[in-house]
């Protein structure tokens, strides 16, 4: 698969109304070229303005490291990476689910989930470290797995679903796009989501935190 950015690499804070960003959540994804210095700044106008972010890192970003990425992190409610992100952020070889949700969160966001494909997802909410195992389906297509988790998680939070919920709202809304053509093919509208949550019956663990 090939993209090609263009524009979105030469946002500035002026391209953007305070208007528009008077929200409840702001989505914070990569940001790359100039449009990076922006993400900056708007995470910092997240922090003072009390909005929650959710931030959603590429390896790009994440090799770049806590120390680069410290005043976004500060600001961050949510923080949603795969494995590969995590260590390289944190610049750890570890596979330790529970040192990494663990570092990751000392870094400022309140909630960290760290995704892995088929395999576990963790989580760290409120003191708790969670665990959810996707349903096993046959993949058409991978690409927009992870976009289609992380937008269903917050639509969770953002609704007020339990924290379980919220990641049961992600997997069923990621599971949903990878059997079909397309990263957009077939989002789930929240009637649809709770059908595949009941049908699913994803199990949401807590683990021992020590």
């Amino acid at each position: 698969m090939y993209a090609y950015k263009g524009s979105s690499n030469d946002l500035t804070i002026r391209d953007f109304k305070k208007s528009q960003l008077k929200a409840r959540w702001i989505y914070l994804a990569s940001l790359m070229g100039k449009s990076l210095q922006t993400a900056k700044e708007i995470a910092k106008f997240a922090r003072e303005k009390r909005i929650n972010l959710l931030f959603n890192p590429s390896l790009y970003l994440a090799e770049k490291g806590k120390t680069f990425l410290r005043e976004i992190l500060k600001a961050t409610t949510i923080l949603v990476l795969n494995k590969e992100e995590a260590q390289a952020l944190l610049k750890s070889k570890s596979s330790d689910y529970k040192l990494l949700l663990l570092k990751l969160q000392k870094l400022g966001p309140e909630i960290v989930v760290i995704t892995n494909g088929a395999k576990e997802l963790y989580a760290y909410h409120q003191g708790e470290i969670y665990s959810a195992l996707p349903p096993n389906v046959k993949v058409v297509h991978s690409a927009g797995s992870g976009d289609s988790f992380t937008s269903g998680l917050l639509a969770g939070m953002i609704k007020k679903y339990s924290f379980e919920d919220s990641l049961r709202l992600g997997l069923v809304n990621s599971i949903s796009v990878i059997q079909h053509i397309g990263t957009k093919n077939k989002l789930l509208t929240e009637k649809e989501a709770k059908e595949l949550m009941n049908k699913y019956k994803i199990k949401v663990k807590k683990i021992q935190v020590k």
